[in-house]
């Protein structure tokens, strides 16, 4: 890489973890002499889009480690990363984006316990910030201390100065807000997601919400934009099957409830499956056939 692209920087930097790796000195002074050299020449490092759970973008003035390390971050190299992360700490001291980043290596790590003192460091030098905000959540959802995440989580959606694009913060807050039963407020977090970067999960959100506030065409609409995206979803044909249900279509609910149970619904929600089954009874349908509500499929 560095004989074809001898101007960019991120090769020189990881030779340079490389020669330190095994001790070679010779070869890391060489390459640490093209990095300062490169450095000094102003050339433009790489960017990178974001990923779901963090930010490759955080801040402008990153150095020749902390591109390095947010480009092996990006490729799950994480031992190098947090060699590139060390040599940061060595050559320019402790700062935000080092706790940040080093934060990132120990929550894609699988050590969410590890990241949090680092991200209460960044936070308490640089103060409340809405990717530190947004990392501390998921590092304490996956350490399922969920009042803590929920309360990272509300602090980004309810900033004024939030990124645009919070795929995976609003999608597990808007889940926190429908086990509170905030339907409304639920679904408003659910259709920013959808206005950004739509999915299956994030349309379907949308759609469960509206069904609980009784907005049966808005749900209706939702569910087709869900089942647009992935249409081998057992609880997006179940929420199809109820909503016909609701409109008295008989043929449309009986088609919909086969899709839902030849796609597992009974042992994906049971709830939702009961809900189908007494709302049918109410309502006095039979058992659509040959897939029988009280029969397992196939």
């Amino acid at each position: 890489a560095t004989r074809f692209y001898p101007g960019t920087l991120e090769p020189w930097v990881v030779l340079h973890l490389f020669y330190l790796k095994t001790d070679n000195n010779p070869g890391a002074d060489v390459t640490l002499h093209m990095i300062r050299k490169i450095m000094s020449g102003c050339q433009k490092m790489s960017r990178l889009s974001d990923s779901l759970s963090w930010s490759a973008r955080l801040y402008d003035n990153d150095t020749e480690f902390l591109c390095t390390a947010v480009m092996l971050l990006r490729m799950h190299a994480l031992d190098f990363a947090e060699m590139a992360l060390a040599q940061e700490l060595l050559h320019h001291g402790p700062s935000t984006p080092y706790f940040y980043y080093i934060s990132v290596c120990h929550y894609l790590g699988g050590e969410p316990g590890f990241a949090v003192p680092h991200m209460e460091d960044a936070v308490r030098k640089h103060g409340k910030d809405c990717s530190l905000w947004s990392l501390m959540g998921h590092c304490h959802y996956r350490l399922d201390a969920h009042d803590r995440a929920e309360e990272c989580y509300r602090y980004v959606g309810e900033s004024f100065d939030r990124p645009e694009d919070i795929h995976l913060v609003g999608l597990r807050l808007a889940d926190y807000l429908m086990k509170h039963k905030d339907y409304r407020l639920a679904k408003k977090h659910y259709l920013e997601v959808c206005g950004v970067s739509p999915s299956p999960r994030s349309w379907l959100g949308a759609a469960v919400a509206c069904y609980m506030l009784n907005e049966l065409d808005d749900c209706e609409r939702a569910l087709a934009a869900a089942n647009a995206l992935d249409n081998t979803c057992p609880v997006t044909w179940g929420y199809l099957a109820l909503v016909n249900l609701q409109y008295h279509r008989q043929p449309q609910f009986q088609q919909c409830l086969r899709q839902a149970l030849r796609n597992r619904l009974k042992t994906k929600d049971e709830a939702l499956m009961s809900r189908i089954n007494a709302l049918r009874e109410s309502i006095g349908y039979p058992d659509p056939l040959p897939f029988s509500l009280n029969a397992k499929p196939a």
